[in-house]
């Protein structure tokens, strides 16, 4: 996406693809599917290639992950069944925007809030993206309604996106994420999502960014024409010298800026008259397709340039010309990616590097665009620079987010001594879900026992099927870090549980090399039963030694006791 600032194209660019004008309104389907509350649908549409005939990029989203979980009050979920025939939930929502998100290089997932209301004419929503010290990096609106001719409409406006997570595809995930709930919640040929190509006010610094009109119209989204299939929106100002929608329509206005901004191009040298003379030929055949519009790209600079108005833009999701959206959100979330990426190599490199200025700054950026990775670098200059303990622990806190150490989740007994199963917070759900390599470094490197231990639970709990090596390895880093005579010996304990479980993967040796050294009975007791169960050759004599110290505390305690 276009930061606020960017240089403007330079008008001689090579033209951007034309764009073909959208499809005429196509028959509409059977009443029965266009009928609100009436589309009949299973219960379950397992995802699959999109009905529009693309190429697999939009994919339905899970119907029934659409409708479990925590609901809507009733008013809302009434005002839902009726407009999309489906109950959709809260917690279906906010899972569908997870992976609007980026995931290259950050250890935990920011989290998504909605928020829902009843409008005259439909379901308004906001999402409201916040990071690991829920600081509010995005936000945008989306309103759900039927249209006249029976169409399932998601009408988008109000998006905001924090300066620091623009480039990183976060626009592309969205359209990608959307399309496919549209797709999953109606099979009408019309469905559409819409939107007014234009901007947004920050809101910390209460600036108006003029984002969009390009970058929607290189996405797919044609200018709806006159009259618009768009639901009615808010009434605001579409460019400085408006005179109105009953004056001028969006096409018309269209018409009007592009010509007066060639005009001006004309006047200044910077463009040919014919040139110019092209593009007006070119306003007239393909009126709606301004981000290929004439030679040299005139379309392109048009839309980056202050004349260029707000206008409102229709992407139809269950017809078949969705493969320019397809490209679109192909190329923005590989550069995103490989854009992420780079940043990460790059802040591991600075704290590396030993110099003063770049070691600050990489501690000032690290926790927007850090991962796991940055623990164990940033424990390293904590303790080779002491002067700069105050800006790493810092660093930490953004990097693992704001969290409350977790309520145990599992109380139980074990020849006295007490085990407990700690959860991970919200903010970690979605690391636990999809990434076993963060958690596994997770597990590994935090310096908060709780949170490490339950990072090991959940990657064991996840994924000790597919990566035991990875789980095992996990566990055996995990006991080692943690000593000591505090609440510590609990980790020690769950890192013991989760070897116990996977013999034949490193298990056993960590179990033994874990006996050799551990002085609490509790857990002197956990590796004496996993070593047991564990029906391995190399563990009965460990396990006949370490009963033998076991019975020997056993009997001074005993002794301590009597003496009492």
């Amino acid at each position: 996406m276009l930061k606020v600032g960017q240089p403007r194209p330079v008008l001689g660019a090579a033209p951007v693809a034309a764009r073909p004008v959208a499809t005429p309104a196509q028959p509409q389907a059977p009443e029965a599917l266009r009928a609100p509350g009436l589309e009949a649908r299973a219960a379950t549409v397992h995802e699959g290639p999109q009905a529009g005939g693309g190429r697999g990029v939009f994919r339905r989203l899970r119907l029934d992950h659409l409708t479990s979980g925590k609901r809507f009050d009733p008013r809302c979920t009434e005002a839902l069944v009726r407009i999309t025939g489906h109950a959709i939930t809260l917690d279906g929502l906010a899972r569908a925007y997870e992976k609007a998100l980026p995931s290259h290089g950050v250890l935990a997932a920011a989290r998504v809030r909605v928020t829902g209301a009843v409008e005259r004419d439909g379901f308004a929503y906001t999402v409201t993206f916040v990071d690991n010290m829920q600081r509010r990096i995005a936000t945008t609106r989306r309103r759900l309604v039927r249209g006249e001719d029976g169409a399932l409409e998601l009408y988008q406006h109000g998006t905001w996106l924090d300066e620091d997570q623009r480039g990183r595809g976060f626009a592309a995930r969205m359209l990608k994420q959307e399309l496919g709930l549209l797709s999953a919640l109606s099979e009408h040929p019309d469905t559409r999502m819409t939107l007014w190509a234009g901007g947004a006010r920050d809101p910390h610094r209460g600036v108006f960014q003029s984002l969009g009109t390009y970058v929607w119209a290189k996405a797919g989204f044609a200018l709806a024409a006159d009259p618009s299939p768009l639901a009615a929106g808010p009434d605001k100002p579409r460019c400085e010298d408006d005179p109105g929608r009953e004056a001028l329509g969006d096409l018309a206005l269209m018409r009007r800026q592009l010509l007066r901004w060639v005009e001006g191009q004309v006047a200044a040298g910077a463009v040919t008259p014919e040139a110019a003379a092209a593009a007006e030929a070119a306003v007239l055949e393909t009126p709606q397709d301004f981000a290929g519009l004439g030679p040299g790209g005139l379309g392109r600079a048009f839309l980056l340039s202050d004349a260029a108005p707000r206008w409102p833009g229709v992407l139809y999701v269950n017809r078949g010309g969705l493969e320019q959206a397809e490209a679109w959100v192909q190329a923005a979330l590989t550069k995103g990616g490989e854009a992420e990426l780079a940043l990460g190599r790059s802040l591991q490199e600075d704290l590396r590097s030993g110099d003063d200025d770049r070691v600050r700054a990489a501690l000032a950026h690290v926790g927007r665009a850090g991962g796991a990775a940055f623990v164990e670098p940033l424990l390293a200059l904590e303790a080779a620079r002491p002067e700069l303990a105050e800006a790493v622990k810092d660093a930490l806190l953004k990097v693992r987010g704001r969290w409350s150490p977790p309520k145990p989740k599992v109380t139980y007994t074990t020849h006295g001594g007490r085990a407990q199963a700690f959860t991970l917070p919200p903010q970690f759900a979605e690391l636990a879900r999809h990434s076993p390599p963060k958690l596994a470094s997770l597990a590994a490197s935090d310096p908060d026992f709780r949170l490490a231990q339950a990072a090991l639970q959940q990657l064991a709990d996840k994924h000790l099927d597919k990566a035991p090596k990875t789980v095992a390895d996990a566990a055996a880093q995990l006991f080692a870090r943690f000593t000591g005579d505090d609440d510590r010996w609990l980790a020690r304990q769950a890192a013991v549980q989760v070897l116990a479980r996977i013999p034949s993967e490193g298990g056993v040796p960590a179990l033994i090399e874990a006996s050799k050294v551990e002085d609490d009975i509790n857990v002197m007791i956990a590796i004496h039963r996993a070593l047991e169960g564990a029906e391995h050759p190399a563990a009965v004599e460990p396990s006949e030694v370490l009963g033998l110290r076991i019975e020997a505390l056993k009997a001074e305690i005993e002794r301590a006791l009597a003496e009492l």
